[in-house]
This record gives C-alpha cells, sequence and structure tokens, in this order.
C-alpha cells in the first residue's frame, strides 16, 4: 500500500492563522512606521527577506505566530549599526573606496594613508574584481566621492605632514 505524505503543518487552519497574525501585526501603527522608515532607508527585495527573516528568527515558538515584537525587534537590530546605516545611502564609488580604505587598514596594515594609496588599491581592486565603473574612476571623480563620505561623517582626513 501507499503510506500516507506527512503535511506540514499538520493544522488545516495553521496558514490562515499565520496571515492573520502578520496582517495585524503588519497593521500596528507602531510597526507601520517601522516598516515605512526601513522602506525608506533601504528599499530591495534583500532588505525585505533579511528583516522578514530576522523577524522570524526574533517569533516566541511558544506562540508560534509572529507579533508586531518581533518586526519591531527585528527592525531595530538590522538597523542598529549606525555605520552600516550610514553606508545604505552612498554610492557605488562611494562605498568602493570605503571597501579599499579598510583594505588599506586591515589587510595593508597601514594606519594612515593618504588619497594616492586609495586610488592605487582601487585599481588593485578593479584588476582583481569587477567594479564597473567605480574602478575605472580616477582623481576629481574620486575626490568628490571622498568629499561626500567627509560629509557623512563615515571617513576622517587628518591634519598634518602625513601623506
Amino acid at each position: 500500500g501507499i503510506e500516507p505524505a506527512l503535511v506540514y503543518p499538520p493544522d488545516p487552519g495553521f496558514a490562515a492563522r499565520w496571515n492573520e497574525a502578520v496582517d495585524a501585526a503588519v497593521a500596528q501603527v507602531g510597526v507601520d512606521h517601522t516598516l515605512r522608515a526601513y522602506e525608506a532607508l533601504e528599499c530591495t527585495p534583500r532588505a525585505a527577506s533579511d528583516l522578514a527573516l530576522f523577524a522570524l528568527a526574533c517569533m516566541d515558538r511558544d506562540k508560534g505566530t509572529i507579533m508586531a515584537k518581533d518586526i519591531m525587534v527585528a527592525s531595530q537590530r538590522l538597523l542598529g549599526d549606525t555605520y552600516v546605516r550610514a553606508l545604505s545611502g552612498v554610492s557605488a564609488l562611494e562605498l568602493c573606496m570605503v571597501v579599499a580604505m579598510s583594505r588599506l587598514h586591515r589587510f595593508r596594515r597601514k594606519a594612515v594613508f593618504n588619497f594616492n594609496h586609495v586610488e592605487d588599491e582601487l585599481k588593485n581592486m578593479a584588476a582583481n574584481d569587477f567594479l564597473g565603473d567605480a574602478g575605472r574612476a580616477r582623481g576629481p571623480t574620486l575626490s568628490r566621492a571622498f568629499e561626500g563620505l567627509l560629509a557623512m561623517g563615515l571617513v576622517e582626513a587628518q591634519t598634518g605632514g602625513v601623506g
């Protein structure tokens, strides 16, 4: 004979209860406001799926449904890193520059470096990876991107006689 297949979830009303709980959670004013702020910051399918998965991870398994609190906690934890939050608004070139500076600091072990070092590191990155137009940026374009990073407070320019 044919064995019966396992159906998950075994409770036929689970999907309806789950959807009702999600609708109720999202309809709460605090959650609606949080989701709108999150959407304004980063409106991508990846960001939405990250938030959904994080909310699932925050969910109380004993209750068996997602609550407004779960969505709020997930959003706060995802947006808790102010540096990451600030990076979400940068251009591709600015982000590549941040990566180049990070590489200079972490892998090249340079505590202090100048603009030429950053440009050279971008060239190295472009030779090894596909950076698109960001890998071909030079002089004035890089200067403008660096000014943008300074304005956002993501990098600091040292004054003095170093490089």
